[in-house]
């Protein structure tokens, strides 16, 4: 069926979010025009899941998505991200460690391109009357998304356990006779203790698919503010699931020909799409702190 209401999971496309459509329920002519300011790019995703059961003449249908970048990711320490947590797209090739590249069908059409591990957001496509073509789709093979998995699994883990070690070390420096070394001799027996149960551990439990390296400690979650970017980043999605807030899932209009829309040079970094989004939940936020009583967003066709 070449041309279906909403795209698939497991196919790669192109997203644009449109923030004035995400306000013009508001009716407020200020989030509007802060909206239309708004500067908003292109940006190459993979559709990893459908969030509802989808189906035909609704006005939007919810994805979570993984955005692609084209370079290894920085280390991150508080995160406990390290360049190697990615897996390059063929015909690239380059990684870290060696890691054999995603193939897909028919072969992507861009050379330097790479999955990062829990670079996710959930969004609502817009529906388009004329469908969406499947027949343009680059997909991954059900084979290479389980072995896509099987790495993310492994490397989420090795998130886990820097940010233990992390705040391990950061307790041994600021307990109390942390200068002493009978203190010290302590906090690093506790540290490998906690490692090797964590070792145990990790050979009965799963990661589970929808995991995200920063999503599922109380202790990073408390340590982060929403009200940031990073914050936002931090806790492993953009605002979190559908049934949560629908008028802050970025609405975004998406295609499945790639290079239709977008050229290799012109792919930006991941990282940007969250700062758009921020943007949007800052004016969203801040209509409804101006007037508790603007419209909410119909829901009555989803």
């Amino acid at each position: 069926m070449p041309v279906r209401f909403c795209p698939s999971p497991g196919s790669y496309a192109v997203i644009r979010m449109d923030p004035v459509a995400m306000v013009e329920h508001l009716h407020d002519p200020v989030a509007l025009s802060a909206a239309e300011a708004v500067e908003v790019k292109s940006y190459l995703v993979y559709i990893d899941r459908d969030l509802s059961l989808p189906f035909p003449g609704k006005p939007w249908y919810s994805f979570s998505i993984s955005l692609l970048a084209t370079t290894l990711r920085k280390s991150d320490e508080e995160r406990g991200t390290t360049p190697e947590m990615c897996l390059p797209i063929a015909p690239n090739e380059r990684h870290p460690l060696g890691r054999e590249p995603l193939r897909t069908d028919p072969p992507f059409p861009f050379p330097s391109c790479y999955h990062w591990v829990s670079v996710n957001a959930d969004v609502r496509v817009r529906a388009r009357h004329e469908g969406f073509n499947t027949n343009d789709a680059v997909r991954l093979p059900p084979e290479e998304r389980v072995r896509m998995r099987s790495y993310w699994n492994m490397d989420i883990a090795d998130c886990e356990d820097a940010r233990r070690d992390r705040q391990l070390a950061l307790f041994a420096y600021t307990r109390p006779g942390a200068g002493d070394s009978t203190a010290e001799a302590s906090a690093t027996a506790d540290a490998h203790e906690q490692r090797k149960e964590d070792s145990e551990c990790a050979d009965t439990e799963q990661v589970p698919d929808h995991a995200s390296a920063g999503s599922d400690s109380s202790s990073v979650r408390s340590s982060l503010s929403a009200d940031t970017v990073d914050g936002i980043i931090g806790l492993g999605g953009v605002f979190g699931a559908p049934s949560h807030n629908p008028e802050l899932l970025p609405l975004v209009d998406l295609w499945l020909d790639l290079s239709g829309r977008i050229t290799a040079e012109a792919i930006p970094d991941p990282m940007d799409f969250y700062k758009e989004c921020y943007e949007v939940s800052k004016i969203i936020h801040g209509a409804r702190a101006r007037d508790p009583t603007l419209p909410h967003l119909d829901l009555s066709d989803v």
